[in-house]
């Protein structure tokens, strides 16, 4: 999930992830979300226009590894020197079955 705070409308975040294709995180987010603003940017990219709220990202699950990556932001044109937004990125792993 990105919280995009204060991020302004107009950014362009990028998530690399050199152990996951991004086949394998876009066909979960069509199948969870319906529709939805991530795209591939290449075979190990996800791309997002940041929003005012939340983005989801579904995390696929490699075989019991830690899976990381390189999250940047591109901010778009107008913002000053000087000027700071903040967003944040949390994950978290759902039981594909409940447990009662």
């Amino acid at each position: 999930m990105i919280d995009w705070g204060d991020t302004p409308v107009g950014a362009k975040a990028q998530i690399y992830w050199p152990g996951v294709p991004a086949a394998d995180v876009l066909a979960p987010a069509s199948r969870l979300y319906g529709r939805h603003r991530l795209t591939g940017a290449d075979s190990h990219t996800i791309a997002s226009d940041a929003v005012r709220g939340v983005t989801y990202i579904p995390i696929p699950s490699v075989a019991g590894k830690t899976v990381g990556g390189l999250f940047t932001v591109d901010l778009p044109l107008g913002v000053k020197k000087g000027q700071e937004f903040t967003s944040s990125c949390a994950g978290s792993r759902r039981s594909r079955s409940p447990t009662w």
